[in-house]
């Protein structure tokens, strides 16, 4: 009789993290006028985002990881919904139309917001890293700040809401970077490098 080999997956908790700190932000750079919006940004959140933590979640899923297969592929959906949001038939920016698209887009925020606040109570009931719940609470609060700005907008967002959506992002972003490379050294080292 040959012996069945099973099919060992790595944790992809790494990858996961890393790629949602690189696409959020970049979201978050963008959104508070740090920079421009040029479409190439836009299509670096389709790609960083939308596949790289999505894989994460795959491999999760198969996994068994219901929490990381949840997490992961919900924010893959989103970054690649925001993306597809924004770009123009010729994948220039179409950013923030003013007019109903903007309140829309307050509703698109919200909802997402519920999401992130249901990946909050999950890493607390999950027992997973503290950084990784400062970072999903500050997701939270990035996309309620970022919904109040396009509800309080009149020709596009309200600037220096998005701005706040913004910092909250960036905040979200590195610590999820932080809690990539904990996840990461911790694991190929097989015991605590970095706390998280």
């Amino acid at each position: 009789m040959s012996e069945e080999k099973k099919l060992i997956i790595a944790d992809p908790t790494a990858l996961g993290l890393i790629t949602y700190f690189i696409a959020l932000i970049c979201l978050s750079m963008m959104v508070g006028g740090f920079m421009g919006k040029p479409s190439f940004l836009i299509m670096s959140i389709v790609f960083i985002g939308a596949v790289g933590i999505g894989i994460a979640g795959i491999f999760d899923f198969l996994r068994g990881n219901t929490f990381g297969a949840v997490a992961f592929i919900g924010w893959g959906i989103f970054f690649g919904a925001f993306a597809q949001l924004n770009m123009g038939p010729t994948f220039k920016t179409a950013m923030f139309h003013a007019g109903p698209a903007l309140a829309f887009l307050g509703w698109y925020f919200i909802f997402w917001a519920v999401f992130a606040f249901l990946t909050v109570v999950g890493s607390i009931v999950a027992k997973k890293w503290i950084m990784l719940t400062i970072a999903l609470s500050f997701t939270t609060l990035m996309l309620i700040f970022a919904a109040i700005a396009h509800w309080l907008g009149v020709v596009g967002p309200d600037p220096q809401f998005m701005r706040i959506a913004a910092i909250c992002g960036i905040i979200a972003a590195l610590c999820a970077g932080y809690t990539a490379f904990a996840a990461f050294l911790n694991e190929i080292a097989g015991k605590t490098v970095l706390p998280a």
